[in-house]
């Protein structure tokens, strides 16, 4: 499995919908317009699920991470991140 940041320019209730429905247990909302799912796949698979690649949630890019992480953020956004990174 790869961890997958994806970022949106602006909030978007239907894309964040949209995710929990594809990844259910499979994704954390970092912020409104920010995401990070775990899937086995590619980029583009990812953004083509989503619906991304035709531009129905405006500017939004998929980038798959290396899991590894710095920064300032809440417990469970750090828990998740390591049991998802452990399990690629």
């Amino acid at each position: 499995m790869a961890v997958f940041a994806v970022l949106a320019d602006k909030p978007n209730d239907k894309l964040g919908e949209k995710i929990a429905a594809l990844y259910p247990t499979d994704h954390y909302k970092l912020s409104e317009t920010q995401w990070l799912i775990s899937a086995d796949a590619i980029s583009q698979t990812v953004a083509e699920q989503l619906g991304i690649r035709k531009g129905a949630y405006g500017r939004v890019i998929v980038i798959r991470t290396t899991g590894s992480a710095s920064g300032w953020h809440n417990k469970t956004a750090w828990e998740w991140l390591s049991q998802k990174a452990e399990s690629a």
